[in-house]
């Protein structure tokens, strides 16, 4: 093989590598996308290292509150008016060397500190942020049915846990939607369990911050009640078995493997659609 071939073999073996989920930790996003099927399981487990604004405008959010770096890309353009965009050069080595940073843009930058402003301003929030031993981000390695688990309160103390979330409605009416919809129980409650498995004592009270991220900014403190924690819970336990026989059998089907009538009827009304 000449050594041209031997290159081009390596880039593509790079380019098609794989997780094999059964070599990593399970974290929470692996359990919830198995409730979806076993090709989103197998699927979140890949780092493909895509962001959204929304993700990014969440990380930041995050960092500012909990003391994490956070640094501004705000380089101009090599050519023309306007700002360099997230790629090239520049971009790869500005990335290498804030390593470990959530990188803003300017205009992202400021709408997070203003979020973040809001939250400080709300007194339960604030409250629950600078309560004495609070602990942020401390991820917590431990097992699960014999599976390595790992999981990242955004923040724990002796008596509570709670996590950030930003939002587009804070309003209670629409959020527990939201709670449900994306599990953020279930999220919470695996919390709880992996706080336990390290220090033997579960947390007294669970909560969600909830921070919308359009003006005015509002911030709502949701507590979890214990019959919210006891599905979430349940949950978290289902999506593991699931997940554990999928590594098990290494079957990582989608929906179904069988054809699938449409049989539509009046239930469906309510489902979502995209036209």
């Amino acid at each position: 093989m000449t050594p041209e071939a031997l290159n081009i073999s390596r880039d593509l073996r790079d380019e098609l590598a794989v997780i094999d989920p059964r070599t990593v930790p399970a974290r929470f996003h692996n359990l919830r996308a198995m409730a979806t099927s076993a090709a989103h399981a197998w699927h979140s487990f890949q780092d493909s290292g895509d962001e959204t604004l929304s993700m990014r405008l969440g990380s930041g959010v995050h960092a500012l509150l909990l003391g994490q770096p956070v640094v501004v890309w705000d380089q101009p353009a090599v050519k023309g008016d306007g700002k360099a965009p997230r790629n090239g050069k520049a971009w790869d080595a500005f990335q290498r060397q804030h390593g470990g940073a959530t990188i803003l843009n300017r205009t992202e930058h400021d709408k997070a500190s203003r979020i973040a402003d809001a939250f400080r301003a709300n007194a339960h929030a604030e409250l629950l942020l600078t309560s004495p031993g609070s602990v942020y981000e401390r991820t917590i390695l431990s097992t699960q049915d014999g599976r390595a688990r790992r999981t990242t309160p955004d923040i724990a103390a002796l008596a509570f846990v709670a996590e950030v979330k930003t939002t587009r409605s804070a309003d209670p009416r629409w959020f527990r939607r939201d709670c449900r919809k994306l599990a953020y129980h279930a999220q919470v409650a695996d919390q709880c369990l992996a706080i336990e498995a390290d220090s033997g004592r579960r947390p007294d009270e669970a909560f969600i911050i909830a921070v919308e991220t359009a003006p005015p900014y509002v911030v709502q403190v949701f507590r979890l009640t214990q019959r919210d924690l006891v599905e979430g819970e349940a949950l978290c336990r289902r999506w593991m078995a699931m997940l554990l026989e999928a590594e098990r059998s290494n079957a990582w089907g989608g929906y179904s493997d069988a054809v699938v009538d449409v049989g539509i009827s009046l239930d469906d009304r309510e489902a979502p659609h995209e036209s």
